[in-house]
């Protein structure tokens, strides 16, 4: 007999069974950890079905998204105000699990958005460990720990995102948070992981890479 799945379950039985030392470790070791379809089909629906209920923030006294960089990029950065289900992600023992295995109990959640990079878009290689207080331009960097869970609503297989293994290591010791794709190709070719995944994949990442 098939299971039968409950409506608000986020994620899959086999993602949930995973030890989340296993994943803390991973990432500890390679920068970071993917796991195709991790999350549930009715999961992806339902934050399908907020987000497009949001629709656009034009004249209108509510939440909603935004177009960015000319049309190639949509936002929406604030989920938790729109999406129980999201919410329920972000705060699923699991996700909580992993965060405190790899940083410890004195962590907060942030950045807590959706987004979708359409075509003609280009997300040039960077690092997530910066700030802004308002003195530098392009932020300071920060070297405190940060793991980032970019789970994929469609499938990805143009486009994706990469991720150079082990960068989070040595991330730090530059002054610089962007790179040009020469810099990364002549570098680290060799070392860059591309994540084309199906539709509800999660891949959990350290800021520092």
């Amino acid at each position: 007999k098939g299971k039968i799945m409950n409506e608000n379950q986020i994620f899959n039985e086999e993602f949930l069974n995973l030890d989340f030392k296993l994943i803390s470790d991973e990432i500890k070791k390679n920068g970071f950890f993917s796991f195709d379809k991790a999350v549930s089909e009715n999961f992806i629906n339902n934050i399908k079905n907020d987000v497009g209920a949001c629709g656009l923030s034009l004249n209108k006294n509510y939440v909603g998204g935004v177009y960015f960089t000319h049309g190639h990029q949509f936002f929406l950065t604030h989920m938790l105000a729109v999406s129980k289900s999201f919410f329920n992600y972000c705060t699923h023992k699991k996700i909580l699990d992993v965060c405190t295995d790899y940083m410890g109990d004195g962590y907060r959640l942030k950045a807590l958005r959706y987004y979708e990079n359409l075509g003609g878009q280009a997300m040039h290689w960077h690092t997530d460990n910066r700030y802004y207080d308002g003195s530098e331009k392009d932020g300071i960097n920060t070297k405190k720990p940060g793991l980032i869970f970019l789970t994929y609503i469609s499938d990805v297989d143009d486009g994706e995102f990469q991720y150079v293994r082990g960068s989070h290591k040595w991330s730090t010791e530059k002054n610089f948070n962007d790179y040009s794709a020469d810099y990364i190709n002549k570098n680290y070719k060799n070392e860059i992981e591309s994540f084309k995944k199906p539709r509800g994949s999660l891949v959990i990442y350290n800021t520092h890479g």
